[in-house]
């Protein structure tokens, strides 16, 4: 594990999540039966992404994880992430404004996610919920290879 501070400039001890969205991250961390709900995070900061779902946290974030906890490739997502969004090269290395970028896609992801799996998700099996959302991502990324 790499320390972030060695990619990062600057950045924040920790990463943030909106204090309401706790249980959301609990709920789908035992949904999937996941150690930790650091991977439900990353899968949110995917998810907010792609489809395009950023979100300011609210006033009162909660301090989840340290940023040191974070893998090198963890890091790494989330400087693309910003570098597609920023545009700037002297942004991607920012630590604050990478890790604000990365709570802030999470933060939409999250919102996405709980309402997919746990409010509408009772009705369907998780392995189609996923074929689904798979699907709509393949078509997206082909209309945007034919552009």
């Amino acid at each position: 594990m790499i320390m972030p501070n060695v990619i990062l400039d600057n950045p924040p001890r920790d990463v943030r999540i909106d204090r309401d969205d706790k249980i959301k991250y609990k709920s789908l961390k035992d949904r999937f039966d996941l150690d930790n709900d650091k991977a439900i995070f990353l899968i949110a900061l995917n998810v907010g992404f792609f489809y395009d779902l950023k979100l300011k946290l609210k006033t009162h974030p909660e301090h989840m994880w340290q940023l040191s906890t974070f893998t090198e490739e963890d890091i790494r997502k989330m400087i693309l992430i910003t570098f597609y969004e920023k545009k700037d090269v002297d942004k991607i290395f920012d630590g604050k404004e990478v890790i604000r970028t990365s709570e802030e896609y999470a933060n939409g992801g999250i919102k996405k996610l709980y309402k997919i799996f746990i409010e509408e998700g009772n009705q369907k099996d998780d392995t189609l919920i996923v074929e689904e959302i798979v699907d709509q991502i393949s078509e997206k990324i082909k209309n945007y290879m034919e552009l």
